[in-house]
């Protein structure tokens, strides 16, 4: 936050030096994150698993029995 608050009027470069940021990292850091296809796809199969889970032992065990 300190070098985007201060890029106006310190170059980035002497700045990345000082504070031992890559310039890669700064730009890097300003771009949104955005999960990759693949991770949303595990993060709602583990949802899903988890949900499964959480039926089969609360709410399945009294009529397994």
């Amino acid at each position: 936050m300190f070098i985007l608050a201060e890029k106006a009027s310190i170059p980035i470069e002497w700045m990345g030096r000082k504070l031992k940021v890559l310039r890669a990292s700064f730009y890097r850091s300003l771009r949104p994150v955005v999960q990759k296809p693949t991770r949303v796809r595990h993060t709602v199969l583990a949802a899903r698993e988890d949900y499964v889970s959480h039926i089969v032992r609360h709410v399945m065990p009294s009529t397994a029995q």
